[in-house]
C-alpha cells in the first residue's frame, strides 16, 4: 500500500479480486508496520487471524507463514 493508493488497494482492488476468485489478497503497509493476509470466502474477503507466535499463515501456501516483524526487520521505522 503506498499514500497514493491506499483507497483503490483496500477498496477497489478488494472488490476486483474477489469478483476474479483470487483466493488470498495481501496487504502490506510499511506506513503503519502492518500486515493482513485476507481468505475468499463466499465471494468476499475475511482477515486470516494470527497463530499464538504472531504469524499469519497463508491458506494457498499452508507452508509459509508470516509476521509483520519478520517482513519490516531490518528495515527503519518511518521510511
Amino acid at each position: 500500500v503506498s499514500p497514493t493508493s491506499a483507497q483503490h488497494d483496500r477498496v477497489r482492488k478488494f472488490a476486483l479480486y474477489a469478483r476474479a476468485g483470487v483466493p488470498e489478497y495481501w496487504l502490506l503497509d510499511y506506513r503503519d508496520r502492518s500486515f493482513s493476509i485476507n481468505e475468499l470466502r463466499d465471494g468476499r474477503y475475511h482477515a486470516v487471524l494470527p497463530e499464538p507466535d504472531g504469524r499469519v499463515r497463508s491458506r494457498v501456501l499452508p507452508s509459509l507463514a508470516v509476521s509483520a516483524d519478520d517482513l519490516f526487520a531490518g528495515i527503519p521505522p518511518n521510511v
